[in-house]
């Protein structure tokens, strides 16, 4: 990368990683390394515009990637990696007018099952877009004035055939006539940049949809997850994890994992999840707390050290883990083969 990565995506299929950069992105084989396509965003309210999502749409047929720019714009390209031509821009909307470039991080949440993208930032509410119909759906306020600093629902990152299954499989009454417009649960995991982190279930009125709010993390959160719809995982640059469940209003548990940290991801399926600090190494960990493996990327005295890990992201399918460095080092690390 001609510029430090600070975000990563995975297409959930193909051997390609979205990876971005200040106003740029490049899609990249991260088993060969070959870079497949780069663009350059262009933004008409600001020179000093910067990529700060990345998702993967549409990935079982023809992929498209979804970008979020801190001007509060979100844009989707067909990347035209067989072609070798620069992406091609199909449509970009202003999810945010209000948002000041600068202040905070446009964030999203793509759900390919509802084909619905949960747009978060320095706003008051969150924003639910309907893909298929290019229109908003609706607003989630969030009751606090703290930018939000990570987004996660229980449809993101879910394939079409797993919901599916999980719709033929767990309900007594019959189908409806539109399933696909009332997705079979709604909830949606914010956390913020003062510690606090809130549940929201998108089938309740407006007034009621906050169902939690859990104010245990001292500093900005750096990621969370839906764990099976009834628990929620969370972390927060003070090297804390934190593990509710939303039928009670305390944690059930906390891990003090390490002394200050600059990232954090948590993987999808597999019960693990891996951190980076600022001992520039990256430490994986079970979900019980234990550590796993750490990798370091010096080894003696005489060494190079790298920069610090500005970003993490897990495959959403296979043990796979990518990380980017303020010295735009990308690297992946996969699980090794033993017999």
């Amino acid at each position: 990368m001609p510029v430090p990565p600070s975000v990563l995506k995975f297409h959930p299929y193909d051997q390609q990683i979205a990876v971005a950069g200040e106003n740029t992105f490049s899609i990249l084989d991260w088993g060969t390394g070959a870079r497949n396509t780069t663009y350059h965003n262009k933004s008409l309210r600001s020179s000093k515009n910067k990529i700060t999502a990345l998702e993967w749409i549409n990935g079982h047929d023809i992929s498209m990637l979804m970008i979020g720019v801190n001007d509060g714009s979100i844009k989707v390209f067909k990347p035209n990696i067989e072609s070798g031509r620069e992406p091609r821009l199909i449509t970009a909307w202003q999810a945010f007018n209000e948002m000041k470039i600068g202040n905070s991080d446009l964030l999203l949440s793509w759900e390919q099952w509802s084909q619905t993208v949960i747009t978060a930032g320095d706003s008051r509410v969150l924003r639910l877009w309907d893909a298929e119909k290019e229109t908003k759906a609706f607003d989630i306020v969030t009751g606090t004035d703290s930018p939000v600093t990570c987004i996660n629902s229980c449809f993101a990152n879910t394939s079409n055939e797993h919901y599916a299954s999980f719709i033929a499989t767990n309900r007594d009454d019959p189908p409806r006539e539109s399933e696909h417009e009332y997705p079979c649960r709604g909830f949606v995991a914010a956390g913020f940049e003062n510690g606090s982190v809130r549940l929201f279930d998108r089938r309740c009125p407006p007034a009621d949809n906050r169902v939690k709010d859990w104010m245990e993390h001292s500093q900005p959160i750096l990621g969370l997850q839906l764990l099976d719809d009834n628990f929620v995982i969370s972390a927060s640059a003070s090297g804390h994890v934190k593990l509710f469940d939303i039928r009670k209003n305390f944690s059930i548990d906390t891990q003090h994992i390490q002394e200050g940290i600059s990232c954090f991801s948590i993987h999808h399926k597999a019960a693990i999840y891996a951190c980076g600090g600022e001992s520039q190494s990256l430490y994986i960990y079970n979900l019980q707390g234990r550590l796993i493996n750490d990798i370091r990327f010096f080894d003696g005295f005489m060494a190079p050290r790298i920069g610090l890990i500005n970003c993490l992201n897990f495959h959403p399918h296979k043990v796979i883990l990518a990380s980017g460095t303020a010295d735009s080092l990308l690297s992946v690390h996969a699980l090794e083969s033993r017999r």
